[in-house]
């Protein structure tokens, strides 16, 4: 199965409070932008803390939402150095049609990471489509 990459290089994630994930209906910035996710599929937002960046532990938000702004899935992770976390959300939760659009997003509170998007299938686990990596601090 042939697999997309793209690779996108960006300063950092954009700039948001993690306290606006919780209730925003504008997404903050962010540089995945807008991306397709059908039915079957899931994506999946990463982020790695860095070990040799201090201060650690990193503080990550994670958030999808709708191409209304309307926020769909969020969560704030403590991460120590060396260690990674994640956000997935399904095609199935976005949307009940077969292919809808969302916006992920994150903010690093402190520490930094290193982020990617990725779309995978979920009945087979093949990667779709790789975006980043992405280096983002807390500002």
């Amino acid at each position: 199965m042939n697999t997309k990459r793209i690779t996108l290089c960006s300063a950092a994630l954009g700039v948001f409070a993690v306290s606006l994930l919780a209730q925003t209906t504008t997404p903050p910035a962010t540089p995945f932008g807008l991306i397709g996710v059908g039915g079957g599929e899931t994506a999946r937002l990463n982020a790695y803390c860095r070990a040799d960046i201090p201060p650690g532990p990193c503080v990550v938000g994670f958030a999808f939402f709708d191409a209304q702004g309307n926020t769909l899935k969020q969560v704030t992770l403590t991460l120590m150095p060396g260690r990674a976390g994640s956000l997935d959300i399904q095609g199935v939760e976005a949307s009940a049609t077969l292919r809808t659009q969302i916006v992920p997003a994150m903010k690093v509170g402190r520490g930094a990471v290193l982020a990617t998007l990725e779309v995978f299938d979920n009945q087979t686990g093949a990667t779709r489509a790789v975006m980043g990596p992405v280096a983002s601090a807390a500002q």
